[in-house]
């Protein structure tokens, strides 16, 4: 979990972080820092169904394609 900038908590799968133990850090290259605000969110935050993490998967899977203007882009 993560937090966004009003302070709710929401989920973040392990494989779009990057876990760095020297510097305390998670960073995450799938979306930027703005994009928290929109992670769908779970109906009960103890629990998580197999649609709702198909959705958050989906989420910061779409984001490493169309986060930003330059990824749009064709990359040959």
């Amino acid at each position: 979990m993560t937090l966004t900038g009003s302070g709710e908590r929401v989920l973040l799968p392990v494989p779009f972080c990057n876990i760095s133990k020297s510097r305390r850090r998670v960073e995450v290259d799938a979306v930027k820092a703005s994009h928290f605000a929109a992670v769908p969110r779970l109906r009960n935050p103890d629990q998580i169904t197999r649609l709702e993490e198909d959705m958050v998967s989906a989420y910061y899977g779409a984001g490493t394609l169309y986060a930003t203007p330059q990824r749009l882009e064709p990359l040959l």
